[in-house]
């Protein structure tokens, strides 16, 4: 391991960064396809983590905030996103902790009624794969489905 390695992967991390936050294993991989050995990786990884520059638990909190502010999806939708950036499960738990049933259950009910003001007539078997596409359970529709048919009746 060169010390030129190292000043040239840790300025590949530094403009990565500089464009958005990142996993470790995004970096890993990022380096990894621009040819730096193993080594030189694991060294910048440890640094970026000391300097607190690369913290995946921190990642994956801003992540979900950003997620169901943006667009509300389910649990399950945020962990495999979530496990798909490498993000272990212990991390995603913790993350997930606050994303309780009754809060889903609310942005589920909200794109729904969402989805039936755009399109008139729609039928619930669309509206229930909708709300499954955005990873939300059978528990979860089945649950709006009974809301949205009391408040019809």
């Amino acid at each position: 391991m060169s010390a030129q390695d190292l000043r040239k992967a840790r300025e590949k991390c530094y403009r990565l960064l500089a464009a958005r936050s990142r996993t470790e294993q995004e970096l890993r991989h990022r380096l990894a396809d621009a040819g730096f050995a193993g080594d030189v990786t694991d060294e910048i990884i440890l640094e970026l983590k000391h300097k607190n520059l690369l913290n995946d638990e921190a990642y994956a909190g801003n992540w979900v905030r950003w997620r169901l502010t943006v667009k509300p999806v389910g649990r399950e939708y945020l962990r495999k996103e979530l496990k798909y950036k490498g993000i272990g499960s212990e991390i995603i738990d913790s993350v997930l902790i606050d994303y309780d049933h009754e809060r889903e259950l609310q942005n589920a009910l909200t794109l729904a009624r969402q989805r039936l003001e755009r399109e008139r007539g729609i039928t619930w078997r669309r509206l229930a794969a909708f709300l499954h596409r955005r990873g939300f359970s059978t528990e979860i529709v089945a649950a709006v489905y009974r809301l949205l048919v009391e408040v019809e009746r």
